[in-house]
């Protein structure tokens, strides 16, 4: 079953405020990502752009935010339009094909595990990989 965040984005962006968000879920995936600092940043399933939006506060040179749910993204967008950070929001599936892009580094916290198989794994796979410069890295 894949969850249709069009249909629920609103209700996602309330979760975010909740305290194991900020306790475990915030604080587990910063501490694994690490500094960007001065990074060309990705942030792949991003939701309603709350990690992007970390990113950028710490030091990310740039960040785009990349999600396939059109609700999700305008939520980013508007958030973006109140408190300008300097990012680009898309609506992008992962899995489609195009040029290799030039990222320091490509995250993506929710994004794995909606494949429902190991094409649609590798598919995600090779679209993390598309995003990054030669050497780049994805979040550890």
């Amino acid at each position: 079953m894949t969850t249709d965040y069009n249909k629920i984005a609103e209700q996602y962006r309330e979760v975010k405020g909740r305290p194991w968000r900020s306790l475990v879920e915030e604080y587990s995936m910063l501490q694994l990502i690490g500094s960007v600092a001065g990074l060309k940043v990705v942030d792949l399933a991003c939701g309603e752009g709350f990690f992007t939006r970390k990113l950028r506060q710490q030091g990310a040179a740039s960040i785009v935010g990349s999600d396939i749910s059109r609700e999700m993204i305008k939520l980013a967008t508007e958030r973006e339009q109140r408190e300008p950070l300097g990012i680009d929001y898309l609506v992008e599936d992962v899995r489609a094909e195009g040029p290799r892009l030039d990222h320091d580094l490509a995250v993506a916290a929710w994004l794995l595990v909606y494949t429902h198989d190991r094409e649609e794994l590798a598919a995600m796979c090779r679209g993390l990989a598309r995003q990054l410069r030669p050497g780049g890295g994805s979040s550890r």
